[in-house]
């Protein structure tokens, strides 16, 4: 089973905390497998490596405490994130609003962010503030990651300064496809 960073299961578990409240959240963390328990009984370290499974179990598990259709709550996750993700990571572009240099520069982190898969940026040739965004992955991800990823793109590049951000799925690990791809396109800047 591959890897993740901490850093995402950090704000899972944040999100899923301030949702539910304390006690609930004890309740929930309780809910997991054993060995799961045991590692979170730790402090989830950002950019100590964990088994997506993890990450996957708590996935599996969030829609039975907190009554939400599966992907309005996986985008709510991405919404969620990508503000604290990319203030902390990526101050520069947030104070000097530049989506196009972001992009590029999430690109070189994800591996140290992630540590999960392959992303690749391709800036378009053809229309301005248009970009390929695809991930590729050597094992099988869930439907509702994919959901996560695609809104915390789309907030992370809002965030930078992006107005009218729109994102397209062309084709979905999840679902049979061979990476994840996203076109992410903007007005003008």
């Amino acid at each position: 089973m591959k890897n993740i960073k901490g850093l995402i299961i950090q704000f899972r578990l944040e999100f899923i905390e301030e949702r539910l409240g304390a006690d609930a959240f004890k309740k929930f963390i309780h809910s997991l497998s054993l060995p799961t328990q045991e590692i979170l009984r730790s402090p989830v370290l950002p950019s100590s490596s964990y088994s997506f499974s993890i990450l996957k179990e708590i996935d599996e598990r969030l829609p039975q405490v907190i009554d939400k259709p599966l992907e309005p709550l996986f985008r709510e996750i991405g919404a969620y994130s990508a503000p604290k993700i990319v203030d902390r990571y990526f101050y520069n572009y947030v104070s000097s609003r530049e989506p196009r240099k972001f992009l590029f520069q999430y690109q070189r982190l994800y591996p140290i962010l992630w540590g999960f898969g392959k992303v690749t940026v391709e800036e378009s040739d053809q229309q301005d503030h248009q970009f390929d965004v695809s991930f590729s992955y050597e094992q099988d991800i869930h439907k509702p990651y994919c959901w996560f990823m695609q809104s915390f793109l789309e907030h992370a590049v809002r965030f930078v300064g992006a107005p009218s951000v729109t994102l397209i799925e062309r084709e979905c690990d999840a679902e049979n496809g061979e990476r994840c791809w996203y076109q992410i396109q903007w007005s003008g800047e």
